[in-house]
């Protein structure tokens, strides 16, 4: 009895050092995607169809406002998602801000909403795709930020 019960304990003392393991190896591998929007049915719809497409490839996708941009440090993400819109020809002061502060145009993905008389500022030089907020342009916005993040993330 002494004998089974010893046996039990190291074989539970294997398994959870087994576990520990492996969770630091998927927590290692495990990239981080940080997505800001502005709210709208057609935005929350496009980042639902982005966590769709990225869930079970070892992205974790933190979902915050354009507000939190400002608190926003690129090196602590391996890509940021900006989701937003562009009325009356201007964008957002917040996002402004970050685009201006940005150094690695090459983790950030840019989804940009806008009216046919609201021009996307070119200023900036990036590759961004320029939607109009129509529920039948989901699928293309949200699989343009797919393909980016897969090429960004390399988990595919």
């Amino acid at each position: 009895m002494k004998r089974v019960a010893i046996i039990f304990t190291l074989v539970l003392l294997i398994c959870a050092a087994a576990a520990a393991i492996a969770g630091t190896a998927l927590g290692a591998e495990r990239k981080k995607v940080l997505i800001v929007s502005q709210g709208s049915d057609f935005k929350k719809d496009v980042i639902a169809q982005i966590r769709k497409q990225t869930e079970g490839r070892g992205v974790g996708i933190t979902e915050k406002s354009l507000s939190y941009l400002s608190k926003t440090s690129e090196d602590e993400w391996d890509a940021i998602v900006v989701v937003h819109a562009i009325k009356v020809g201007r964008m957002k002061r917040d996002v402004k801000r970050f685009f201006d502060g940005v150094e690695d145009w090459n983790k950030v993905i840019v989804v940009t909403t806008c009216g046919s008389e609201d021009p996307v500022p070119e200023e900036y030089g990036i590759d961004s795709l320029t939607a109009a907020s129509k529920q039948a342009q989901v699928d293309a916005a949200s699989t343009y930020a797919v393909t980016r993040l897969k090429a960004i993330l390399q988990v595919y």
